[in-house]
């Protein structure tokens, strides 16, 4: 009846359009038979535009990325697509338009003003089927059945709820996909399966519940799970293209948390604790690069006063010119021995660990041994007349072999 109500409804007016023309001629004759007859033509193209077509009967309209069945009685007869850029072939794949195989290209339908004239109606009609599938929504799993006079050809996200999972440690997860799929043959993706979002899912879901069955929690966790999910499917992914034309173009992981609620807490406590000690190594880190920043400054104030350089020229000494700095730091320590054996009548040789490296722990422990020697030196040393400071010019000499 839902079929019928329309085109009856329909008829109904250009029936009524049609007595009232004739009415009308008989009363005032030839002239308004001239003015009824294109009257009733605009009446019955009004009718089947905004009436007629929009429900399937005499015409329909295809709309934009999705695909119109046509059957003859209850077998397949024809697939229009109306797809900017895409076109189908003869065994009703959709393709580029600009795809190479020409010959094998269906003729593209005619339309007029956006309308589908059906040839051969009510014989031949427009197909509807019940198509069901599951998205994620605002509140979570949406299971949708409708039934359907167009075919999606648009890519889609499909969603496909992995509840409960086992790995291999028996702990149960729940692993939520998004999967990107769409049509690449619309006589497969229709007829092929009931419904081919519900047989994908079912596929995908029990390859996704396999896979976590050889894998612990903390490696699902710690891998790249998109990439090998979508190994895990190789084998559904082209089950969906080649048995039921689809093709699935993306996989996208919405949610990884274990289905018990207490593992998931001892599982969010340890990510905390964690977070915690690499807070705590940072906060000491930085702790002991402030004090060997402070200390090796002290240090440099005490050779100041011993040298009679200033601090800033002791620095520009150590830092001035960052491709040579090794050897103007093995330089320096040359400096620090040639100050300390005039000081003491003494050579004394300063070795730091790793040679002659630069870098904050070599510069902070060179300047230790330098300032204790040249702090004992003073201190045995009775004679200070003896002593005598190194000019900046002997220091430059010295660190840049002029």
């Amino acid at each position: 009846m839902k079929t019928n109500r329309p085109f009856l409804n329909g008829l109904l007016i250009v029936v009524l359009a049609i007595v009232i023309g004739i009415v009308l001629a008989n009363i005032f004759g030839i002239v308004t038979i001239l003015i009824s007859i294109p009257l009733i033509l605009l009446i019955t193209f009004l009718v089947l535009y905004f009436i007629w077509a929009p429900n399937n009967c005499f015409a329909c309209f295809p709309e934009e990325g999705y695909c119109t069945i046509i059957v003859e009685g209850d077998s397949f007869y024809d697939a229009i697509i109306k797809y900017k850029g895409k076109i189908l072939k003869k065994d009703f794949s959709v393709v580029p338009f600009d795809d190479p195989d020409i010959i094998n290209h269906k003729k593209k339908p005619h339309l007029f003003f956006g309308m589908y004239i059906i040839p051969g109606w009510p014989l031949r009609k427009v197909f509807k089927k019940e198509v069901k599938w599951t998205k994620l929504g605002k509140e979570g799993r949406e299971d949708r059945s409708e039934i359907l006079d167009k075919f999606l050809l648009m890519r889609y996200l499909y969603y496909v709820d992995g509840s409960e999972a086992e790995t291999i440690n028996k702990v149960p997860i729940n692993i939520g996909l998004n999967i990107e799929a769409f049509p690449i043959n619309v006589y497969n993706s229709i007829f092929n399966t009931k419904s081919f979002p519900l047989i994908m899912n079912s596929k995908i879901e029990s390859a996704v519940r396999n896979f976590v069955r050889l894998k612990s929690y903390e490696d699902i966790i710690n891998c790249d799970l998109e990439v090998e999910i979508l190994k895990s499917i190789d084998e559904v992914t082209k089950d969906m293209e080649n048995i039921y034309g689809v093709e699935i173009s993306k996989l996208l992981v919405i949610n990884v948390e274990p289905a018990d609620e207490r593992y998931a807490r001892a599982t969010l406590d340890k990510v905390i604790q964690d977070k915690r000690l690499e807070a705590k190594i940072v906060e000491a880190e930085g702790i002991a690069k402030a004090k060997s920043i402070e200390t090796t400054g002290a240090i440099i104030r005490m050779l100041s006063e011993k040298t009679g350089l200033s601090v800033g020229e002791i620095q520009k000494s150590l830092k001035d010119g960052s491709d040579d700095s090794a050897e103007k730091y093995e330089n320096c320590q040359k400096l620090y021995e040639k100050q300390l054996a005039i000081d003491g009548n003494a050579y004394i040789e300063i070795v730091s660990p790793g040679g002659s490296s630069s870098g904050p722990n070599n510069d902070t422990l060179a300047l230790i041994i330098a300032a204790n020697k040249i702090l004992n030196q003073k201190g045995n040393n009775d004679n200070n007349d003896s002593k005598r400071k190194i000019t900046k010019a002997e220091m430059d000499a010295v660190i840049y072999r002029k």
